[in-house]
């Protein structure tokens, strides 16, 4: 038999503890509008004035639609950008926009596309979150909550501003296509 005082000790916390549950899953959650879906939303955590966030977006809808521009109040510019190794050396070049087609999904990731985080405010640490605004060509925006995770367990060794610059670059060189804030 159960004591009266232990169940309605149970029934007291429970809806805290599902409380936080909700909480987890939304701080990692999926975010849906207008047919669009985005989850795995992360960022790396950066000691210096730039980083990247990568995302899984998934297009529900009959038509194809465009990712045209992110914001965020943690960084001055937060742009579309693709990454590719070109002639052995890594290159970053902005684009306009990140198609994704009707039923598809694009995954943006280390290597690929991702949304270049500009001008930091100040260092993103593991384990913190941010808020950024995804705007699409249909006249769609998605606010999404960004977790920082450690680079390393992204399969990432290296600090965004140690990241391999291809053969014959000196320490201290940027990757070609980069641009500092220049604060």
């Amino acid at each position: 038999m159960t004591h009266p005082r232990k169940t309605l000790s149970i029934l007291l916390v429970l809806p805290f503890f599902l409380l936080g549950l909700a909480s987890a899953a939304s701080a990692h959650g999926v975010f849906e509008a207008d047919g669009i879906t985005v989850s795995q939303v992360w960022a790396r955590a950066s000691k210096v004035r730039n980083s990247a966030a990568y995302m899984t977006i998934t297009n529900e809808g009959q038509k194809a639609v465009r990712l045209v521009g992110a914001s965020t109040p943690v960084a001055k510019r937060a742009g579309l950008h693709t990454t590719r190794i070109e002639d052995g050396v890594m290159k970053m070049r902005p684009v306009k926009a990140i198609e994704i087609g009707p039923g598809r999904t694009v995954e943006l990731k280390p290597g690929g596309y991702h949304v270049m985080l500009l001008g930091l405010e100040e260092p993103l640490r593991v384990d913190d979150h941010f808020e950024m605004t995804l705007t699409f060509d249909n006249g769609t925006s998605l606010d999404v909550l960004v977790h920082v995770r450690k680079a390393s367990a992204m399969g990432m060794k290296m600090d965004m501003g140690e990241m391999p610059m291809g053969e014959g670059m000196n320490q201290g060189q940027k990757m070609e296509g980069m641009k500092d804030s220049g604060d």
